[in-house]
């Protein structure tokens, strides 16, 4: 029984931090939406600014129509999907960041 209560404790944090990371990595990239479309759709388009809750919205929408990358599931060697998962997790953290850099460089440009 007590193995049973750890088990469901463990994936009950599982999904805690599963959803606590889904939920952080929206935001920023919500947060990344709003500062791009008022650094540039704003003073080119004449548009109003966005907020934070509309840019999830917008980065939601977008998200249901274009595919999430996947780690390939051909390998067998558990080592390699540790690491393929780590880049994945990696490429979908860094994505936004460096998405907002590279915005802030062409937009000093403005």
């Amino acid at each position: 029984m007590a193995q049973f209560l750890a088990i469901a404790v463990l994936i009950l944090l599982t999904f805690l931090v599963v959803g606590a990371l889904i939920a952080a990595t929206s935001l920023v990239r919500a947060f990344v939406l709003k500062t791009m479309w008022a650094w540039f759709i704003v003073p080119i388009f004449g548009l109003p600014p966005l907020g934070v809750a509309a840019a999830l919205g917008v980065a939601l929408t977008i998200q249901t129509f274009v595919p999430s990358p996947t780690p390939d599931d051909d390998d067998d060697d558990n080592a390699k999907k540790k690491t393929k998962t780590r880049k994945l997790v990696l490429r979908i953290v860094l994505t936004p960041v460096m998405t907002l850099l590279l915005g802030w460089v062409v937009h000093q440009f403005m």
